[in-house]
Order: structure tokens, then sequence, then C-alpha cells
């Protein structure tokens, strides 16, 4: 950490506790695309609007932070790179690293399900919203498990829809907790003895509380549960 504080600042967030900032506003990564605000923060990464001064068009720079494993950012880059062209994976336009941690580019995606939940006075979507969803959720763990990998951390938050002509599509987000349940040739990976905890509590199957072997059917129940929660 002490490596990059002359590089970062800190802001209060909404909750008064200080976040360190990974990108200032105004900033140029690359010579193209420019830091217009903070969208989200977590413990490990933040995610921030950018634009585009090539193509002149609104982005996304997602940045670990130091307490990310630079392996994680090396996951969801092979998996957004695996399913590119697929309907419901945001596109992935570039990738580097600045403050001596990674970021990845992406299309700039709307408001996640947890938001537009919240929007909503008796903060539930109509059934027939949560099925369309569920369609294309579905759809988007089809293609993530044919490429063999498990996302592992399915939640509202990270179900968004698209923006302008694409606002109707369903996007999946952040696969950093992804891992990979097939072998090159196809077969499944002998299951761990014991495997650790991962995704958000409120979603996750019995399986992973039990901290046992996860496969496709945790993918699907975290889904099921996350509509259940919407």
């Amino acid at each position: 950490m002490k490596a990059i504080e002359g590089n970062l600042h800190q802001l209060d967030d909404k909750k008064g506790s200080k976040v360190v900032e990974m990108l200032k506003i105004g900033e140029i990564l690359r010579n193209r695309y420019t830091i217009e605000k903070r969208i989200s923060h977590s413990n490990y990464n933040q995610i921030y609007r950018a634009y585009d001064n090539v193509k002149s068009r609104p982005v996304v720079v997602k940045i670990a932070t130091p307490k990310l494993d630079p392996r994680r950012m090396k996951i969801e880059q092979m998996v957004l790179t695996l399913l590119r062209g697929k309907n419901h994976f945001v596109p992935l336009i570039g990738m580097g690293q600045i403050h001596n941690v990674p970021y990845l580019v992406m299309d700039l995606v709307g408001r996640n399900l947890a938001d537009i939940r919240e929007q909503y006075p008796p903060k539930r979507l109509q059934p027939i919203t949560v099925y369309r969803i569920s369609i294309q959720v579905i759809s988007a763990l089809h293609d993530m498990h044919t490429a063999g990998f498990l996302h592992r951390n399915i939640k509202p938050s990270n179900i968004c829809t698209g923006r302008g002509a694409q606002k109707r599509i369903i996007y999946l987000l952040d696969h950093g907790m992804a891992r990979m349940f097939t072998e090159i040739d196809g077969r499944i990976r002998k299951p761990r003895n014991r495997a650790g905890f991962r995704g958000t509590l409120r979603y996750v199957s019995l399986t992973v509380h039990s901290r046992a072997e996860t496969g496709p059917r945790d993918d699907l129940i975290a889904w099921f549960y996350s509509m259940v929660f919407a």
C-alpha cells in the first residue's frame, strides 16, 4: 500500500468512512480514457465512469485495490475474452495496469437489479419482469457453464440492464470469483475435499455454506434466491 499512497487520495463515502481513490477525476488512461466519476466501490475494486476519447462514447473502468488478489482480475479478463460476442456479457474493450494494480475497460451498462427494485414503491418487480430477466440470466449461465466456468457470485447487484438500443438485454457482471470446473478436455475436475466460501451470504446454496465442492447447480440456486429477492 505504501508504494502507491503518493498517487492516491481519500474521500469520504456515504457512510462516512475513508475511501482511497485509485483514480483521480480527469485522469487519462493510455492517452484515451478520461476518468469522469466513481460509480461504486468495495474493498477489492472500484468502478469508474470514463469517456473514450477515440470512439467518443462512455465506458467503465474497473480497477483493483491493493487488497485484491491480482489473479482475480486476470480470471475476469479470461472469462470476458472467452465469452466475447455472447449476448449477456459486457464487451471487454481494453486492459492495463496503473499504480501497480490492474484495471479493465468495458462497455457502460445500465442499472443493476438491486437498484431498480429499490425504485419501485412496493420494492418488488412484477412477476412478468422477473420471468423475462430469469430467461436471460439462465441463458448467460448456460454460456458460462458451457465455457467451463462457474460464476460463484450471482446476486441482484451483479445483474444489470443494458443502455440505449440494448436496454432490454440483461448482462451478468463481476466474474472475479469465477472458477474453472472442467479440464481442458471437458472432463469435470476432481472435487476438492474442502472448498472455500465464495459468494454472497444471502444468496449462496447450502453446498457453499457447508464448504463442499460446487457446480453449475449452485449458480442456479443463487439465481433462484436472487429472483425471490426481486
